[in-house]
């Protein structure tokens, strides 16, 4: 297992890049990096966000 400096080392932007899909392009498709490819995944079938739709709820929830 790698230390905490060896990855602070070792760690490059272009890898980050390249491993989401986006090595060499200029600009990117948020929903297509954290929906799209997951559609087509093993958990294709699983809920993976849920719209609750009504801010006081989200504040409600918020403070919990």
């Amino acid at each position: 297992m790698q230390t905490y400096q060896d990855m602070v080392e070792s760690f490059r932007w272009e890898d980050v890049l390249e491993e989401l899909g986006w090595a060499g392009r200029r600009h990117v498709n948020l929903a297509q990096t954290i929906v799209d490819r997951h559609a087509a995944g093993p958990l294709a079938n699983e809920t993976a966000l849920v719209w609750l739709g009504s801010i006081p709820l989200l504040f409600w929830l918020w403070r919990l």
